[in-house]
């Protein structure tokens, strides 16, 4: 991996960018319960990535939605490089 484009992660938080994750639950296009990450920024979600079935953990009570129906339009890939441009121009235009 370039790790100039790589985040440096503090909890669920790039320091660089500013890019979080958050862990939910869903339901893989098997119907399968499986936890996806989500990465978000200032603007909204940008990715989600579904993670293989866990053996032996069970997601929280509750009904689940599908991938498509929870995350519309929202595309499914990897984890985002990280734009450490993108929080230098969100800070700009927010103290200007």
């Amino acid at each position: 991996m370039n790790t100039r484009r790589a985040h440096h992660w503090i909890v669920d938080t790039c320091s660089r960018c500013g890019l979080r994750l958050r862990e939910t639950w869903v339901l893989d296009p098997e119907g399968r319960s499986v936890l996806a990450l989500v990465w978000s920024d200032a603007e909204g979600d940008r990715c989600i990535r579904p993670l293989p079935p866990f053996k032996n953990v069970s997601p929280p009570p509750g009904p689940l939605r599908s991938v498509t129906a929870a995350f519309p339009d929202l595309r499914i890939g990897p984890e985002p490089p990280c734009d450490r441009s993108s929080r230098s121009a969100r800070t700009r235009r927010t103290s200007g």
